[in-house]
């Protein structure tokens, strides 16, 4: 491939919603903390403003458009009361959006980055056996379930000055599905721990299980209690990693848990996190038109010498317009010593041969 400006590959007269006079775009782009992007165009409007800061919302890619609600990601679906008559699949039933496997990556490299000598510990809640009604019920009120839960790891937390930094990763339990076609959810929690090499855990599991069950007692009329199970780990290497395997399950598997909870039955949010960890992974991530141009150059001087020197990964964006795949963007994760680079460029907003800058 040339080292052409990838611009030149978007189909300018078939990109819905355009106006007849197609008016300039730019290279507009996502530069996540944990050193993976995304690169696309946006357009311009006719006096020079901006449609919108990504060029990927509105058409379906990345998951953008359906994110970033509420503080913990827990806000109502757009027409949630007319499922499962609407015409567009419900939020939540393809599993975890592209935009929530980044933003869990971006906490908990920066978990690490912020804060090296805490140690870092991967929580995992499992449910007690239940009636097909109480796991029903378990699944309307998922929620509220998980705001609770991270509101009082929070205060925990905080007791012990420590920042109330918790994200969390839900999921259908595999083995309990294959085995008896049962869909139980359960959580994959992040948060971190008091500083040294063992021990004088932050939050004791016991007390997890203790609240945990008063909870489930006050929520899910159907509930006859059990043994909830909470295992506690300490996570060594990038924090981020503990939770990837868990983001990695798709559409298939949610709607075989369907089976089980009915129709139309099923989380909105595969992902959440506390106020202060979006706004930690917000902070620290840049977008817009200034790291388009920067992705944009990087990209093209990567064709004209070694993409391996530049990116861990790299992958074009497609979507399909009357038929044919076009490619509209890229997204990749730059080399270790690249993505700080990168960051660093951006934080200080003294960046060469751009647009705005000398």
């Amino acid at each position: 491939m040339s080292s052409k400006s990838i611009e030149r590959l978007l189909p300018k007269e078939r990109l819905k919603g355009k106006p007849s006079a197609v008016p300039s775009r730019y290279p507009s782009g996502t530069v996540w903390p944990h050193g993976e992007w995304s690169l696309g165009y946006a357009s311009e409007r006719p006096d020079g403003g901006e449609w919108h800061e990504d060029p990927f919302i509105g058409l379906g890619v990345l998951d953008v458009a359906a994110e970033g609600r509420s503080p913990l990601d827990l806000s109502d679906a757009a027409n949630s009361t007319n499922w499962p008559s609407c015409p567009w699949p419900r939020r939540g039933t393809k599993g975890i959006t592209g935009y929530g496997q980044q933003m869990i990556k971006a906490a908990g490299f920066l978990m690490g980055e912020k804060w090296p000598q805490h140690r870092k510990t991967l929580g995992t809640v499992t449910l007690p056996p239940m009636s097909v009604q109480a796991r029903r019920e378990v699944v309307e009120a998922w929620p509220d379930l998980t705001r609770e839960l991270l509101r009082w790891l929070s205060r925990r937390l905080e007791r012990q000055s420590l920042p109330p930094v918790v994200c969390s990763v839900s999921e259908v339990q595999p083995k309990r599905l294959a085995e008896n076609d049962e869909a139980y959810l359960h959580w994959h929690l992040l948060w971190l721990n008091l500083p040294g090499k063992a021990g004088n855990w932050a939050i004791d599991p016991c007390d997890v299980r203790t609240w945990l069950e008063s909870l489930l007692m006050r929520k899910i009329p159907s509930y006859q209690g059990g043994n909830i199970n909470v295992d506690v780990k300490r996570v060594k290497g990038e924090a981020a990693r503990y939770l990837a395997k868990y983001m990695s399950k798709g559409k298939q598997q949610v709607q075989e848990a369907m089976e089980d909870w009915g129709a139309g039955l099923c989380p909105r949010a595969w992902w959440n996190m506390t106020k202060p960890t979006r706004d930690m992974v917000k902070a620290a991530t840049s977008k817009g038109r200034i790291p388009g141009q920067l992705l944009e150059n990087v990209l093209n001087h990567a064709w004209e010498t070694d993409l391996d020197s530049h990116y861990e990964f790299l992958r074009h964006i497609e979507l399909e317009f009357n038929g044919a795949l076009i490619t509209v963007g890229w997204r990749g994760r730059f080399v270790e010593g690249l993505a700080l680079d990168i960051r660093g460029l951006l934080q200080s907003g003294d960046i060469p041969g751009l647009e705005g800058n000398p």
